[in-house]
């Protein structure tokens, strides 16, 4: 009988996130919360031209992750720390 294996992919969503970058985005909260809806929206064109200057997706992970779950807070509240352990 074959040898039952794990795909690669279970075994990435069965890692645990790293917890520091769970707190960094926990504390850039109160920050998104304070921003409007166009500026939520800013911030995508702003984290872009970060990357494009040459700072890497690792550096503004964290200020990603946090625009995203409070653009969809009301809507999707797991899917951000879901897509922060899939990523890690």
């Amino acid at each position: 009988m074959p040898e039952l294996r794990l795909s690669r992919h279970f075994e990435a969503v069965s890692r645990p996130c790293p917890p520091a970058r769970v707190v960094a985005i926990n504390a850039l909260a109160p920050a998104m919360k304070a921003l409007s809806d166009d500026q939520l929206c800013a911030k995508t064109e702003y984290l872009q031209a970060k990357v494009a200057g040459g700072a890497s997706l690792e550096d503004v992970l964290a200020e990603a992750f946090a625009v995203v779950r409070e653009a969809g807070a009301s809507t999707r509240p797991l899917l951000t720390s879901t897509s922060v352990c899939l990523h890690h």
